[in-house]
């Protein structure tokens, strides 16, 4: 709980309840589309709409929430373009003004059409509600019925006037039937006003917290959505784009749910895979009546064996929870064998009731947790670190395969991932990622054809990759590959693909061959021989030192930088004229 949250680390009650409309904070943020996880507001078309809508007032919000729909969302070029240039609202009566002034002459609500069906042909207020109802149960009968009324007017059975009509009432018959059209095509969608102006002090309240209290906000959200790998991957990424920083599970902080502290959201213990609800409040209840673990050992003795067996400690290892304790993950896992008999054996003779004098005396006996020294083994390398958090945690925490390859990637693709829920199929996209897995399959005609499953920073898509394309880029398709892969969405069975038309390999930032060529101009035949030796994604340039210019090579010369290919160009060029990092031409 957000609030729940704010009072314990801030020692603030907030009243969202008691709290205005009018924080331009909120308005920012809404305006600049950063509303992932704001009420209502969150999906990449919405986002895309705030940015053009660009809200100012709570009206704006209501208004939005209404217009994003089938049918109101018609309006929402003219909306936008009435909000910024008010002297192109037009009303096609004068007495519309009243009405549609607020929505900048637009029909945006139920409640407007009841407005103008009295304000126009003089309904009373229980006939203007009836209209709604037809017009949004799209009953054709009735509509042509109620035309004639709006239009003419109606009598009872005694011929007395029950609805003056608009002509009556001074209105065209010409302005009348456009006006009652603009509302029987609108109303068939349309939410009430007040069904959206509940919405939006819902989204008004989460944007405000996530302006206000981003860490707090992100872990209940987190924690609300918990089952939903796809979405707590966004949600970090989201963390990580608005500076909040997300630590790692970790046995000395983490309780059961995501929780925030010192701006910052700690990873609940409960999305480890193999720990139990049980498991965990025997952690949190030995730290709370002890304090910190000090090593493994030391948690080991504390926590009940039986409930906190080997298998859920290796998990907690796995997944970085005992980084606190400074011991590397391969040193943990080495020592853990031997820790786990020491600590059952303390165990059994204190349930036996074989108590040591320090216990006798209620003194902490010395500190074996402190004496204890993890083994000397070298750490896991950072792509095996990270392959674990995937196993346990279901996504990476610490890093990301992707983070060396972030502003490559940013500066190829139109969408992320996430962004392409939203599409219809036959869009043209370009997305990029991570190779998880790849499938060959044969066509029945004998051809070779492909589906391959490209992750980025918030989820993962299908690939397919049809004869012509696997035949021109069915090789680079490896695992671990990262890759940008133009195509279309292709929707089948509520199921997104993308049908792929061409895919290119990435290359990491700042990563290159850069050779310097001044000595060796004449062996350059040579480079682009030896280049194509060794193909891969690192760019490769020429630098002319005398002249300080540098050229990107055409990439099919582009490389591995492997030690073997920059040893033979050292041997072409001459010693120091190889560099692997643009950062060195800077």
């Amino acid at each position: 709980d957000t609030v729940a949250d704010i009072k314990r680390n801030y020692g603030l009650d907030i009243d969202l309840d008691a709290m205005g409309f009018e924080d331009p904070k909120v308005y920012e943020l809404l305006s600049n589309g950063d509303c992932l996880g704001v009420f209502q507001l969150e999906g990449g078309g919405m986002r895309n709409f705030m940015r053009q809508l660009k809200p100012s007032t709570f009206e704006d919000i209501i208004a939005g929430i209404s217009l994003f729909r089938p049918g109101p969302m018609d309006q929402i070029p003219r909306y936008v373009e009435n909000k910024y240039n008010p002297s192109k609202v037009k009303y096609a009566d004068p007495k519309l003004e009243p009405i549609l002034k607020v929505t900048y002459g637009c029909l945006v609500y139920q409640e407007q059409v009841q407005q103008i069906v009295r304000q126009l042909a003089g309904y009373s207020l229980g006939r203007a509600d009836l209209v709604r109802r037809a017009m949004a149960k799209k009953k054709a009968d009735v509509m042509e019925k109620e035309r004639q009324a709006f239009i003419h007017g109606a009598t009872d059975a005694d011929g007395n006037v029950i609805v003056p009509g608009a002509k009556r009432l001074g209105v065209s018959e010409a302005v009348a039937n456009q006006v009652f059209d603009e509302m029987a095509e609108f109303a068939k969608y349309a939410f009430n006003k007040s069904h959206a102006a509940c919405y939006a002090v819902l989204a008004y309240q989460t944007a405000w917290l996530k302006v206000h209290y981003p860490a707090e906000f992100m872990a209940a959200l987190l924690t609300s959505i918990a089952d939903n790998t796809d979405k707590v991957q966004a949600y970090i990424e989201e963390c990580r784009r608005i500076g909040v920083d997300i630590v790692p599970p970790d046995v000395n902080r983490s309780r059961a749910k995501f929780t925030a502290s010192e701006g910052k959201v700690s990873f609940g213990l409960s999305a480890i895979k193999n720990v139990g609800h049980a498991a965990i409040e025997a952690i949190v209840a030995s730290r709370e009546d002890k304090g910190r673990f000090k090593s493994l050992y030391d948690f080991c003795e504390r926590v009940d064996l039986r409930v906190v067996n080997k298998r859920v400690i290796e998990s907690l290892i796995k997944c970085g929870a005992f980084a606190s304790t400074k011991a590397s993950r391969a040193q943990l896992l080495a020592a853990l064998d031997p820790v786990l008999e020491k600590a059952a054996t303390v165990q059994k003779n204190r349930q036996s009731g074989q108590l040591s004098m320090f216990d006798l005396l209620d003194s902490p006996a010395p500190s074996v947790a402190v004496a204890f020294s993890p083994p000397d083994v070298a750490e896991f390398p950072p792509d095996e670190l990270l392959a674990m958090e995937k196993e346990l945690l279901g996504m990476y925490v610490s890093g990301h395969p992707l983070d060396q390859y972030r502003n490559s990637l940013t500066a190829r693709i139109t969408h992320k991932v996430s962004d392409l829920t939203e599409l219809d199929a036959g869009v043209q996209v370009t997305i990029g990622g991570r190779v998880t897995e790849a499938k060959h399959i044969t066509t029945k005609t004998g051809k070779p054809m492909m589906f391959f499953t490209i992750e980025d920073y918030e989820g993962s898509i299908e690939i397919v990759l049809f004869p012509e394309s696997t035949q021109k880029f069915g090789e680079w398709v490896q695992s671990d590959r990262i890759l940008v892969v133009a195509g279309k969405t292709n929707r089948r069975d509520e199921s997104l693909t993308i049908i792929a038309d061409s895919i290119k390999r990435v290359p990491p930032d700042k990563v290159a061959l850069v050779v310097k060529v001044d000595a060796h101009v004449e062996r350059l035949g040579y480079l682009k021989t030896l280049l194509q030796r060794y193909p891969g994604p690192i760019p490769v340039y020429l630098r002319s030192v005398t002249s300080r210019k540098t050229i990107l090579a055409d990439e099919k010369f582009w490389c591995d930088a492997s030690p073997e290919l920059v040893g033979e160009v050292l041997r072409l060029f001459g010693e120091d004229s190889v560099v692997t990092s643009l950062d060195e031409l800077e």
